[in-house]
């Protein structure tokens, strides 16, 4: 299955915009209320909900989101949006913490945005979520990890509207039908390739994680070996914003209903504390597991930028190679992210911004406000000498002992990482490396 965080609109952070042939030119009339649904045969619709449109001329969109534990979570104000899980399972409660909805991958709910709420992580650590949302054309600046949009058209009229989201599952060759809506739709491929088609016309290809924008009625077929997965966030009938209902103020509520259970303030059933061993586990959320981070990096599992310089160690360790225990890995006395930002190199002191932009005074980390030394490769202000150490002792903390960091390894019992490969001694040991070569 394609891994939609961080390529999902990132290959397709342009629209994808499917050629005329895909366009039917006379949208059919407005539907009625009572139309019947727009998922055929084994297509399903799994998310709908009841909007107005929020502007004249409005678009789709498409972002990613990742969803954090629900330690890391806040609450925020939301707009109307289909919230669709992909690869991981996410729930949303409301502000104050309570579970509204649980998706598991490729489940999907519409959120109206009357109140705050948050998007959390029912995994062990983050996963990401799609929302597909139609919005104000002057209301398209980027968000979430990625943004991709559909082209703008005029809100059609009405008071609301249906939308729904329609989700399906195709093998090789399979077809599927999508009727026309009110307006313009999206679709959304998340695996494997499918093929558009319109009337008579040549049909188009859209691969995963990409998006088109499609009018009229529509046939996708399947087009990869293995099966291909798609959603449709189509427009469906309009309705009025208000019916009225007769006088329930005089009704009798029914007797021997089963009262709900409720959590104990405090409880938390759904995500109980995890175990310290748990090899899956990434508490802050950064990319590496909380036991890599201890044994490996000596970076903090609770902290996912250890160094504080404005990059998480996951991006630091594998995208940028800087050492994510250093604000400034060079030494140049310019920040690692300023660097970054500037398009220099943050690991040669001779480059450098011609501008060096101002930035806070680098403090390094303390070792008492870590669980791992300052630094890798730095020693202590103050290193006793090899005989003074207690040699059951482990002065550097990288999980070898003083004595077999001295007499085995012959590797620097003050020194988290000998060899400056950015694995820890102890680390290299237990996975067999060499803990004095790179």
């Amino acid at each position: 299955m394609l891994r939609l965080p961080l390529t999902l609109l990132l290959v397709a952070a342009v629209l994808i915009a499917l050629p005329s042939s895909l366009s039917i030119l006379a949208q059919e009339e407005l539907s009625q209320p009572n139309a019947p649904s727009p998922a055929t045969r084994h297509a399903q619709v799994i998310a709908h909900g009841v909007t107005a449109m929020p502007a004249h001329e409005v678009a789709w969109s498409a972002a990613t989101f990742r969803a954090l534990p629900p330690h890391r979570a806040t609450p925020e104000e939301r707009s109307p949006a289909f919230v669709l899980a992909h690869d991981g399972a996410i729930a949303l409660t409301d502000a104050e913490g309570a579970i509204l909805a649980r998706l598991a991958p490729g489940e999907a709910v519409w959120v109206a945005g009357r109140e705050p709420g948050a998007v959390i992580s029912a995994e062990k650590k983050s996963a990401e979520y799609v929302e597909i949302a139609l919005r104000p054309t002057g209301d398209l600046a980027e968000s979430g990890v990625s943004l991709a949009t559909g082209l703008p058209f005029a809100a059609p009229p009405g008071e609301a509207f249906d939308v729904d989201l329609i989700r399906d599952v195709l093998e090789r060759n399979e077809e599927t039908a999508i009727p026309a809506g009110s307006a313009p739709s999206l679709l959304l491929v998340t695996d494997g390739a499918v093929w558009v088609t319109a009337g008579a016309q040549a049909a188009v290809q859209v691969t995963a994680g990409g998006i088109g924008q499609i009018e009229g009625d529509v046939v996708i077929a399947g087009g990869s070996r293995s099966p291909a997965a798609f959603v449709v966030a189509r427009i469906g009938p309009a309705l009025p914003a208000r019916v009225a209902l007769q006088d329930a103020r005089g009704a009798t509520p029914v007797p021997g209903g089963t009262p709900i259970a409720t959590l104990e303030p405090g409880a938390n059933r759904l995500w109980p504390a995890p175990t310290p061993d748990d090899p899956t586990l990434d508490a802050d959320a950064d990319g590496l597991t909380d036991i890599d981070e201890t044994t490996l990096y000596g970076t903090d599992p609770a902290d996912p930028d250890t160094d504080a310089d404005g990059l998480d160690d996951a991006t630091e360790l594998i995208v940028h190679g800087t050492n994510p225990l250093l604000a400034d890995t060079d030494g140049d006395g310019i920040a690692d992210t300023a660097e970054v930002d500037a398009g220099t190199d943050p690991l040669d002191m001779a480059s450098f911004p011609a501008e060096p932009p101002e930035t806070p005074e680098l403090t390094p980390v303390s070792a008492d406000a870590m669980a791992s030394p300052a630094a890798l490769g730095l020693e202590s202000a103050a290193t006793p000498s090899a005989a003074a150490l207690d040699p059951d002792g482990d002065l550097d903390g990288d999980g070898l002992s003083n004595a077999a960091e001295t007499d085995v390894y012959g590797t620097d019992p003050a020194k988290v990482d000998t060899d400056g490969d950015l694995f820890s001694d102890g680390g290299e040991v237990v996975s067999g490396r060499d803990p004095l070569s790179k």
